[in-house]
């Protein structure tokens, strides 16, 4: 079966494309991608599409990287495809940030690709903008074989999609490296031949000129259709597991009397810990991914925290770019660097107090009171002769609970109070000299609460914005 015949099959069976989409393919001059260009340019009108393309030049080989740069050009010129070329210094980057070559030039070509992409959603708002790689078959099966020697899950054997979660899509994954060559031939394409693919130097290099002829030679000379039938059947079991998930979210899922974005982000314990692990582990993951946290999750960090969730105790596990995941009696939430305060948004916050006094015949119902407000006998205070403040706690603060046998430590309420260890440090304080007299969306003090012999009340509200 010819390479384009099975580009579009691909495209029909998994729904890739619909009319009015802009596609923005990832063109390195190489017979993948030109091959994909050209089936795609052939495809334009019949699945009424808008083609572009971008190309980065990696200046990693010389004069071969500028021969790859215009034969790019000149391709999308022949085709009247609007192209964009990026030229980046990757080993000056690479050197930069630590990392090898590799990862670098990849990390500049998605960049790429994500910039350019949300310049054409801006140029075309009503239509759905997909960006294309030219990942083919025989990538599909180096990339599950790559994950198996690294150790993964069921969703790292699924290797590449062919529609991921972000729109990315790719239609050439159902053709062989050696069905696309012959297509570049019989089509006359002169696709440019990168010099380092023939070099084992890199790890992909490795297993393609290495480990898979060896493996086919001394094991299964269909090893990568095996492979291949691998991922398929490891993306089917993934899907079915994440759909377990979903449907679990909206179960567990706290909803407190105020929902908040603290609610929306948090589970009760117990039911996270009664889930099968493979379950529990794509929650975990969703609800990252709430937070803005979609990748880079290892093993490690999940089995600290599920190691935590199995032992019940308080805990706080730290997970990539400052995510946190935070055990507090029987509830798991999970922050962002923003909530958790590793970010500069906090201090800029303004806190608004407002007072006044009602005569007790004015007074809203107390239950009607939300719980950035509170109500205090006036003249119980004014006995008192200080000046009233707010401020967060402080070492030896004592409180004496609403409806409570005596005075106790503030530490010591919080805990009874089960106040979630990383919140107390920023629970803002009505005191009256060194008494404190709100502990602000929880309890006031018992020794000037309105009762029967009450006839002024002070209402105080504490707003942050």
């Amino acid at each position: 079966m010819r390479a384009d015949s099975i580009v579009l099959e691909t495209i029909k069976e998994h729904k890739l494309i619909q009319s009015g989409d802009i596609l923005l393919l990832g063109l390195s001059g190489g017979p993948d991608s030109l091959c994909l260009l050209d089936i795609l340019n052939k495809l334009q009108s019949e699945l009424s599409f808008s083609l572009y393309a971008l190309h980065v030049n990696h200046q990693i080989r010389g004069a071969e990287a500028d021969r790859d740069m215009f034969c790019c050009v000149q391709n999308c010129k022949d085709r009247n495809i609007k192209l964009t070329v990026k030229i980046a210094n990757i080993p000056e980057i690479a050197k930069r940030d630590g990392i090898s070559e590799e990862d670098a030039g990849r990390r500049i070509r998605q960049k790429a690709l994500r910039d350019k992409s949300t310049d054409l959603k801006k140029e075309f708002p009503d239509s759905r903008v997909r960006v294309v790689l030219a990942h083919n078959k025989d990538d599909q099966a180096e990339t599950v074989l790559m994950r198996i020697l690294r150790g993964t899950g069921v969703h790292g054997l699924g290797a590449m999609e062919y529609e991921r979660a972000d729109g990315v899509i790719r239609p050439l994954l159902d053709v062989a490296r050696v069905d696309i060559e012959e297509y570049c031939s019989e089509n006359n394409l002169n696709p440019c031949i990168d010099s380092t693919n023939s070099v084992p130097e890199y790890t992909r290099n490795k297993v393609r000129l290495e480990l898979i002829p060896l493996l086919e030679k001394e094991f299964n000379p269909n090893l990568k259709e095996g492979l291949i039938r691998l991922a398929d059947a490891a993306r089917e079991d993934d899907a079915y597991l994440n759909s377990i998930a979903k449907r679990s979210m909206p179960e567990i899922i706290v909803k407190g009397e105020h929902k908040s974005t603290d609610d929306f982000n948090s589970m009760p314990l117990k039911q996270l810990a009664e889930m099968d692990p493979a379950v529990a582990k794509r929650v975990i993951k969703m609800m990252f991914a709430r937070c803005g946290l979609k990748t880079d999750i290892s093993a490690v960090h999940m089995n600290a925290l599920l190691g935590a969730i199995e032992n019940r105790s308080n805990a706080t596990i730290e997970f990539p770019k400052g995510y946190k995941a935070i055990i507090s009696y029987d509830k798991l939430s999970f922050k962002s660097p923003e909530s958790t305060g590793d970010s500069n948004d906090d201090k800029e916050k303004v806190l608004k107090v407002s007072c006044r006094v009602f005569p007790i015949e004015e007074l809203p119902p107390l239950k009607t009171l939300n719980k950035n407000c509170c109500a205090l006998d006036a003249l119980k205070l004014l006995a008192r002769d200080c000046d009233i403040y707010v401020r967060t706690r402080r070492p030896g603060d004592k409180i004496r609970p609403l409806g409570g046998p005596g005075t106790k430590k503030l530490q010591d309420y919080m805990t009874d109070a089960k106040i979630p260890r990383e919140e107390r440090d920023s629970i803002k304080l009505l005191c009256c000299d060194h008494t404190v007299l709100w502990v602000k969306g929880y309890t006031i003090s018992d020794l000037c609460k309105v009762d029967d012999d009450t006839d002024f009340v002070l209402v105080t509200k504490i707003e942050e914005e």
